[in-house]
């Protein structure tokens, strides 16, 4: 009688008995995906921001809580969430890095801090898919000059010129930088009533002059409403 070698038997069920280790092993790799750390994010997001805007007015840049991510869970799922751990969830799918930019702009008295907010988008492959957009900063910041512009007092006399409605309190002038039309405007509020809303929130009516800030010219004067949409 000649011996049996077992292993020549077994050798087919050693094979499967791998194979669904390997599967076992590498199932959570292929459910997770990449994942990338908030510092990893932040340090690609900050060397394109930086590159922007330069360091001196990247000093005046601060990350922003609201900035998220999507990613797909083991099921398929596409779930989005802000960076509130170190490192992200799932298949990281893309991504965005916001900020507020708070720019010192000492030769506009009137306009004198630039308020915008900005961020830089990702891929899953950590490639830049959208450029920081810098549009809210006046051009007249990045060559230094000054922003030629009548002040508030010379906009409230504007507005007083015109035939108003009987107001509740003295008038207000606020200066905004418009990005789209690149033009400054003072918006003259004229507060008409002053009520409370159900949850005890101001509302009520005013009325707004929009005036040009470099030329003067009034370019509205409209009735509206302020507090909760109605």
């Amino acid at each position: 009688m000649y011996p049996v070698f077992l292993g020549d038997q077994l050798r087919p069920a050693v094979k499967v008995a791998l194979s669904l280790t390997c599967v076992v092993l590498l199932a959570p790799l292929t459910a997770t995906g990449q994942q990338y750390t908030l510092g990893q994010l932040r340090a690609k997001a900050d060397s394109v921001l930086r590159s922007k805007l330069g360091a001196e007015a990247f000093a005046h840049v601060r990350y922003d809580s609201l900035s998220y991510y999507a990613f797909t869970t083991a099921a398929g799922q596409e779930k989005y969430a802000t960076f509130s751990r170190q490192r992200t969830r799932g298949r990281f799918k893309e991504g965005e890095i916001r900020y507020t930019v708070l720019l010192p702009y000492p030769k506009c008295p009137d306009f004198s801090l630039i308020r915008g907010w900005t961020g830089v988008r990702f891929d899953r492959q950590l490639r830049v898919v959208r450029e920081p957009n810098l549009a809210f900063i006046p051009a007249a910041y990045w060559t230094g000059e000054g922003c030629q512009l009548i002040s508030a007092s010379q906009a409230l006399a504007i507005a007083r010129q015109l035939p108003l409605k009987p107001g509740i309190k003295p008038l207000t002038a606020t200066l905004a930088y418009d990005s789209q039309t690149k033009a400054f405007t003072w918006s003259v509020l004229n507060y008409l009533t002053a009520l409370r809303d159900y949850e005890n929130k101001p509302e009520g009516s005013l009325e707004e002059i929009l005036i040009d800030a470099v030329t003067g010219t009034v370019k509205a004067q409209q009735i509206m409403w302020y507090g909760a949409v109605r």
